[in-house]
């Protein structure tokens, strides 16, 4: 089910794993030797088709992926290369490298331990992800960039199961155009958010509502 531009994602705390993205989500963890579809795979041996177009039938290699999440990218055709997948994080000093925020079918999904499907996020509001990163310290803050180019902050629990948000776009719609794609990094103990898009890179420090970019 690979895109001619497919997403993907390499762990930023166990560059050994890999997320790649389509209608359905691959996870690797061995550097992309081998994938699992991470919602399951359907046995089609038996059913008389060469389902795998590899010339033979039924030979006992012929699976499918099951649990569609909806397209990683190619929501808004004037940005087919976004990649709105952060994954792996840190807080409080120790690695997590099964958290999982990801855009997916216009909505936004999260998963914050094992490694199974993300679950979706259903008070997200935003529009359809364009890009997501992870506070670089704590992966429980997210910041989402929606199609609309909105900037919005997301912090969730531990479990995944209480996720709040705040719009933090600021005057950064008076600023940019076809933003797409976002980057957190700490300096200095600030939390510095970007921004980049058709005009250029924008900055909004500690970012919260009525940011100043």
């Amino acid at each position: 089910t690979l895109l001619y531009m497919t997403p993907y994602a390499v762990n930023a705390v166990a560059p050994t794993r890999l997320i790649v993205g389509t209608n359905f989500l691959y996870e690797s963890m061995d550097s992309g030797s081998t994938f699992t579809a991470v919602g399951g795979l359907q046995d089609v041996n038996g059913d008389t088709l060469d389902n795998d177009n590899d010339g033979a039938v039924d030979e006992g290699d012929e699976f499918l992926p099951l649990n569609p999440v909806g397209k990683v990218n190619g929501i808004d055709p004037a940005r087919p290369l976004s990649s709105p997948i952060a994954y792996g994080g840190t807080a409080d000093g120790v690695d997590n490298a099964d958290v999982l925020w990801l855009g997916a079918g216009g909505g936004l999904r999260l998963r914050t331990t094992g490694n199974g499907l993300p679950a979706s996020v259903l008070n997200y509001t935003g529009g359809a992800v364009v890009d997501v990163v992870m506070d670089p310290e704590d992966w429980h803050t997210a910041f989402i960039l929606d199609a609309n180019g909105s900037v919005f902050q997301a912090v969730t629990n531990d479990a995944g199961t209480n996720v709040t948000f705040s719009d933090v776009t600021g005057d950064l719609g008076q600023l940019a155009t076809s933003l797409r794609v976002l980057e957190a990094v700490r300096v200095d103990g600030n939390l510095v958010l970007l921004a980049g898009g058709r005009l250029g890179v924008y900055r909004a420090v500690n970012p919260s509502a009525g940011s100043l970019w």
